[in-house]
């Protein structure tokens, strides 16, 4: 499968977007103790 310039970048993004609310949603985690 090969990726266009445009699809590559809509990828990067999108990774970087979830490891953005990934670390978002550990560090409200360890902060409430629900």
């Amino acid at each position: 499968m090969h990726l266009t310039e445009v699809e590559e970048k809509i990828w990067e993004l999108k990774r970087e977007d979830e490891q953005q609310r990934a670390a978002f949603a550990l560090s409200n985690g360890l902060e409430s103790d629900d």
